[in-house]
Protein backbone atom coordinates (compact mmCIF):
# COMPACT_ATOMS: atom_id res chain seq x y z
CA UNK A 1 0.00 0.00 0.00
CA UNK A 2 1.39 3.39 -1.06
CA UNK A 3 0.75 6.07 1.58
CA UNK A 4 0.10 9.45 -0.04
CA UNK A 5 0.09 12.91 1.51
CA UNK A 6 -1.81 15.46 -0.62
CA UNK A 7 -0.87 19.14 -0.55
CA UNK A 8 -3.78 21.33 -1.63
CA UNK A 9 -6.17 18.49 -0.83
CA UNK A 10 -9.22 20.73 -0.45
CA UNK A 11 -8.75 22.51 -3.77
CA UNK A 12 -10.32 21.52 -7.09
CA UNK A 13 -7.57 19.18 -8.27
CA UNK A 14 -6.60 18.09 -4.76
CA UNK A 15 -10.11 16.79 -4.14
CA UNK A 16 -10.02 14.90 -7.43
CA UNK A 17 -6.64 13.36 -6.59
CA UNK A 18 -7.94 12.25 -3.18
CA UNK A 19 -11.06 10.77 -4.78
CA UNK A 20 -9.01 8.79 -7.31
CA UNK A 21 -6.67 7.52 -4.60
CA UNK A 22 -9.67 6.41 -2.50
CA UNK A 23 -10.85 4.32 -5.47
CA UNK A 24 -7.43 2.68 -5.78
CA UNK A 25 -6.62 -0.69 -4.26
CA UNK A 26 -2.94 0.04 -3.75
CA UNK A 27 -2.86 3.66 -2.53
CA UNK A 28 -4.20 5.45 0.52
CA UNK A 29 -4.42 9.13 1.47
CA UNK A 30 -2.87 9.34 4.93
CA UNK A 31 -3.04 13.10 5.35
CA UNK A 32 -3.31 16.45 3.70
CA UNK A 33 -2.17 20.03 3.89
CA UNK A 34 -4.42 22.92 2.94
CA UNK A 35 -5.19 26.45 4.11
CA UNK A 36 -8.73 25.10 4.62
CA UNK A 37 -7.95 22.61 7.37
CA UNK A 38 -9.77 20.34 9.81
CA UNK A 39 -11.57 17.20 8.66
CA UNK A 40 -11.24 16.69 4.91
CA UNK A 41 -13.93 18.50 2.93
CA UNK A 42 -14.86 15.41 0.91
CA UNK A 43 -13.51 12.75 3.30
CA UNK A 44 -13.86 13.39 7.04
CA UNK A 45 -11.51 10.45 7.74
CA UNK A 46 -8.55 12.41 6.32
CA UNK A 47 -7.04 14.85 8.76
CA UNK A 48 -6.17 18.07 6.95
CA UNK A 49 -3.68 20.36 8.64
CA UNK A 50 -2.51 23.90 8.01
CA UNK A 51 1.07 22.72 8.50
CA UNK A 52 3.20 19.72 7.59
CA UNK A 53 5.06 18.23 10.52
CA UNK A 54 5.28 14.44 10.26
CA UNK A 55 5.80 12.44 7.10
CA UNK A 56 7.17 9.36 8.88
CA UNK A 57 4.73 6.92 7.24
CA UNK A 58 4.37 8.76 3.91
CA UNK A 59 5.68 7.21 0.68
CA UNK A 60 5.00 10.15 -1.64
CA UNK A 61 3.64 13.70 -1.59
CA UNK A 62 1.34 14.87 -4.37
CA UNK A 63 1.13 18.65 -4.64
CA UNK A 64 -1.68 20.50 -6.43
CA UNK A 65 -1.54 23.77 -4.49
CA UNK A 66 0.11 27.18 -4.64
CA UNK A 67 3.83 28.02 -4.71
CA UNK A 68 4.00 29.00 -1.02
CA UNK A 69 2.50 25.64 0.01
CA UNK A 70 4.82 23.79 -2.36
CA UNK A 71 7.84 25.45 -0.74
CA UNK A 72 6.71 24.25 2.70
CA UNK A 73 6.09 20.75 1.32
CA UNK A 74 9.54 20.60 -0.29
CA UNK A 75 11.21 21.64 2.95
CA UNK A 76 9.55 18.80 4.87
CA UNK A 77 9.96 16.33 1.98
CA UNK A 78 13.72 16.90 2.04
CA UNK A 79 13.78 16.55 5.84
CA UNK A 80 11.94 13.20 5.69
CA UNK A 81 13.46 12.08 2.36
CA UNK A 82 10.03 11.70 0.72
CA UNK A 83 9.55 11.93 -3.08
CA UNK A 84 7.21 14.63 -4.32
CA UNK A 85 5.04 15.13 -7.41
CA UNK A 86 4.63 18.84 -8.14
CA UNK A 87 1.69 19.93 -10.29
CA UNK A 88 1.71 23.53 -9.10
CA UNK A 89 2.68 26.50 -11.29
CA UNK A 90 3.51 30.17 -10.85
CA UNK A 91 6.90 29.80 -9.16
CA UNK A 92 9.38 32.66 -8.98
CA UNK A 93 12.94 32.13 -10.23
CA UNK A 94 14.07 31.82 -6.60
CA UNK A 95 11.44 29.14 -5.90
CA UNK A 96 12.45 27.24 -9.06
CA UNK A 97 16.04 27.27 -7.77
CA UNK A 98 14.86 25.80 -4.44
CA UNK A 99 13.04 23.02 -6.30
CA UNK A 100 16.13 22.28 -8.41
CA UNK A 101 18.28 22.13 -5.28
CA UNK A 102 15.83 19.78 -3.54
CA UNK A 103 15.86 17.53 -6.61
CA UNK A 104 19.50 16.80 -5.87
CA UNK A 105 18.47 14.97 -2.69
CA UNK A 106 14.92 13.65 -3.27
CA UNK A 107 13.05 12.40 -6.34
CA UNK A 108 10.88 15.18 -7.80
CA UNK A 109 8.48 14.88 -10.71
CA UNK A 110 7.30 18.33 -11.78
CA UNK A 111 5.04 19.31 -14.64
CA UNK A 112 3.13 22.45 -15.50
CA UNK A 113 0.26 20.31 -16.72
CA UNK A 114 -0.49 16.66 -15.95
CA UNK A 115 -2.92 16.19 -18.85
CA UNK A 116 -2.01 13.55 -21.46
CA UNK A 117 -3.65 15.77 -24.09
CA UNK A 118 -1.38 18.69 -23.17
CA UNK A 119 1.63 16.36 -23.31
CA UNK A 120 0.67 15.45 -26.90
CA UNK A 121 0.03 19.14 -27.69
CA UNK A 122 3.51 19.96 -26.40
CA UNK A 123 5.00 17.30 -28.71
CA UNK A 124 3.08 18.80 -31.65
CA UNK A 125 4.28 22.30 -30.72
CA UNK A 126 7.87 21.04 -30.73
CA UNK A 127 7.39 19.63 -34.22
CA UNK A 128 5.63 22.79 -35.46
CA UNK A 129 8.30 25.06 -33.98
CA UNK A 130 10.89 23.42 -36.21
CA UNK A 131 8.71 22.79 -39.27
CA UNK A 132 7.27 26.31 -39.29
CA UNK A 133 10.42 28.19 -38.31
CA UNK A 134 9.55 31.20 -40.52
CA UNK A 135 6.24 31.73 -38.71
CA UNK A 136 5.72 33.96 -35.70
CA UNK A 137 3.88 31.95 -33.01
CA UNK A 138 1.51 33.42 -30.45
CA UNK A 139 -0.19 31.72 -27.53
CA UNK A 140 -3.66 32.85 -26.48
CA UNK A 141 -5.32 31.23 -23.50
CA UNK A 142 -8.70 31.43 -21.83
CA UNK A 143 -9.33 30.25 -18.27
CA UNK A 144 -12.02 30.18 -15.65
CA UNK A 145 -12.21 33.21 -13.37
CA UNK A 146 -10.53 31.34 -10.48
CA UNK A 147 -7.26 30.76 -12.39
CA UNK A 148 -4.42 31.65 -10.04
CA UNK A 149 -1.55 32.35 -12.43
CA UNK A 150 -1.44 34.14 -15.76
CA UNK A 151 0.13 33.36 -18.07
CA UNK A 152 -0.45 29.80 -16.99
CA UNK A 153 2.25 27.23 -16.44
CA UNK A 154 0.94 25.41 -19.49
CA UNK A 155 1.32 28.48 -21.69
CA UNK A 156 4.85 29.02 -20.38
CA UNK A 157 5.66 25.34 -21.00
CA UNK A 158 4.48 25.62 -24.62
CA UNK A 159 6.42 28.88 -25.10
CA UNK A 160 9.56 27.27 -23.68
CA UNK A 161 9.13 24.32 -26.04
CA UNK A 162 9.00 26.74 -28.98
CA UNK A 163 12.07 28.56 -27.68
CA UNK A 164 14.01 25.32 -27.13
CA UNK A 165 13.27 24.06 -30.65
CA UNK A 166 14.15 27.41 -32.21
CA UNK A 167 17.24 27.88 -30.05
CA UNK A 168 15.89 31.10 -28.54
CA UNK A 169 16.83 31.99 -24.97
CA UNK A 170 14.58 34.98 -24.28
CA UNK A 171 10.81 34.56 -24.03
CA UNK A 172 8.46 37.43 -23.33
CA UNK A 173 5.15 36.77 -21.61
CA UNK A 174 2.37 39.26 -21.76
Amino acid sequence: MLNVFVVGCNGRMGKLVCELIRKSDDMKVVGGYDCKHGPGIDDPDIEVSDHIIDLENVDVIIDFSRPSATMKAIEVAVEYNVPIVIATTGFTAEQEAIIEEAAKTIPIFKSSNMSFGVYILNQLVAYAAEALSDYDPEIHEIHHRMKADSPSGTAKMLANTIADHRHISKISYG
